[in-house]
């Protein structure tokens, strides 16, 4: 499957470089609504990207909240090596890994307890749909994993979900997504936080058709 324009767009800003060569952004959003491909792209593509190209050793992790879901992206990207003569020359797929032969990176799916995470130092992590996750124990844990590698990313494929977990506490996408508004407002800089979030605006009614494009 091709990236759509607006995929491209947005896959630029997600690896977008310093002038130093050191990459942008650490934390990166990517939200649309269901069914607009976010599991094969940016999800699992960015996954055998990170396997292929960051160098040896590296590790990519997908993680959500719970096993099954994290294994989506997995499962996308393992299908994507099988029926890719390139990628399955160069990938080596087992039941619940995927290893590059020439560099020994690694790609794999992992359950949602936070505390079995800390011997893990990946270069990439796909969150995907974080708004589901019931607290930030496993983002803050996957944050900390990845804090020896030079140039990390987070990127979290999501849709919007709901703005409370089920203990009634604002959840950790929304807290991030006031955060990247605040960025957009101007409000706080931070340059490592990048967010693409597709939807129409609070005031629009989502049942006009003629804001079913945003």
């Amino acid at each position: 499957m091709r990236p759509r324009p607006w995929q491209r767009e947005a896959l630029r800003h997600i690896f977008a470089r310093r002038a130093d060569g050191r990459r942008r952004h650490r934390i990166a959003i990517y939200s649309t609504a269901r069914k607009n491909g976010k599991t094969n792209c940016p999800g699992a593509g960015v996954a055998l990207y990170g396997l292929t190209m960051e160098g040896e050793g590296a590790q990519v992790i997908s993680c959500a909240a719970d096993r099954e879901q994290a294994k989506l992206v997995f499962g996308a990207a393992k299908r994507m090596v099988e029926l890719d003569p390139d990628l399955s020359s160069e990938i080596r797929p087992y039941s619940h890994v995927l290893e590059h032969k020439v560099t020994g990176s690694t790609y794999r799916a992992v359950s949602s307890e936070a505390y079995t995470k800390e011997g893990l130092s990946p270069n990439i992590i796909i969150g995907d749909e974080l708004h589901a996750w019931p607290t930030r124990e496993l983002f803050d844990v996957m944050q900390l994993a990845m804090g020896s590698r030079i140039d990390p990313l987070f990127l979290i494929p999501t849709t919007a979900g709901v703005m409370s977990t089920r203990k009634e506490e604002e959840s950790i996408l929304y807290r991030l997504y006031q955060y990247g508004l605040s960025i957009i407002r101007g409000e706080v800089d931070d340059p490592t936080f990048f967010m693409a979030w597709g939807g129409a605006l609070d005031t629009e009614d989502h049942r006009d058709e003629s804001v079913w494009a945003a």
